[in-house]
């Protein structure tokens, strides 16, 4: 294998929404061999950054479930926005329905209610890992603010209206499984959206050309990568997009049993390096 396309969350990162010192060394042994890491992500690329910078690792990313794609220098080589009507139709059934959800653009991502974005995440991060100190899980919910990844806005349709922004994924959060299921049911009904999720408590809504399979395969066609020689991992339903499309396909420890179940492999945990046991396995020796 040649290539590994690592999710995120619940993947590269532990539960301090950190990169481990092992995986850190297994990705630039990647590198350091010839090979090539690519990182494939719900996150917007300033939120995949961030995490990245604290490595100082540079590859290419895969933003936004494949609606915008960045080279290993940062430029955008690639964007699928949703297209007006679409959005509508979204937000409409969206406040209708009494949800709270943020907007993913290319100035940022907005929101109606700041302040609900870091209870929302409080909440749905602690209901699947109660483990966690809410004091801890607050302090980084208030750092998607503190740090500039989420902007205030007072209208939706304002910005859905403003010719030089472009919307890339709409990202909705609740504890209320039901209604949040129901919604998705409803999207996934509508003429030109995708809907995917990438944990508990929330779903991820883009344009119905765009998942990271898709991004991925058009990627490594510019980077001259087989498919077949690339190794996908993740351990949420936005990740199976690429498991269908990678030559091996690996669910980490921590997926459930569903995920587990449509990949060729599994890792260990996030919490127990499992990018790096998976890089050790198939790409370099350690």
């Amino acid at each position: 294998m040649k290539c590994i396309a690592t999710d995120m969350d619940g993947t590269l990162l532990n539960e301090h929404q950190m990169v481990s010192d092992e995986n850190r060394k297994a990705m630039e042994a990647v590198r350091d061999s010839g090979g090539q890491v690519i990182v494939a992500t719900g996150r917007s690329y300033k939120e995949a950054r961030f995490a990245l910078d604290e490595i100082n690792f540079h590859c290419p990313i895969i933003s936004l479930n494949g609606a915008a794609v960045f080279n290993k220098e940062g430029s955008l080589v690639d964007s699928n926005p949703m297209k007006q009507e679409s959005l509508v139709e979204t937000v409409k059934l969206l406040e209708e329905m009494d949800l709270y959800f943020e907007m993913y653009t290319n100035r940022g991502t907005f929101s109606k209610n700041p302040e609900k974005a870091i209870d929302s995440l409080v909440d749905i991060f602690l209901s699947a890992n109660p483990d966690q100190e809410e004091d801890k899980v607050r302090e980084f919910a208030e750092g998607r603010i503190k740090f500039g990844f989420l902007f205030a806005t007072d209208d939706y349709f304002q910005l859905i209206n403003e010719e030089d922004i472009e919307i890339y994924k709409i990202l909705v959060f609740s504890s209320d499984m039901n209604k949040l299921k129901n919604t998705g049911t409803i999207l996934g009904e509508m003429e030109g959206l995708t809907v995917t999720s990438s944990g508990k408590g929330n779903i991820e809504i883009n344009q119905s050309c765009v998942s990271k399979g898709i991004a991925l395969e058009k990627l490594l066609e510019k980077l001259r990568i087989p498919l077949e020689e690339t190794i996908a991992v993740g351990d949420n339903f936005n990740d199976v997009s690429m498991f269908e499309k990678a030559g091996m396909s690996v669910a980490m420890g921590n997926a459930s049993d569903e995920i587990k179940g449509l990949c060729k492999d599994v890792t260990l945990t996030n919490e127990e390096d499992g990018v790096a046991h998976i890089i050790y396995k198939y790409i370099v020796q350690k």
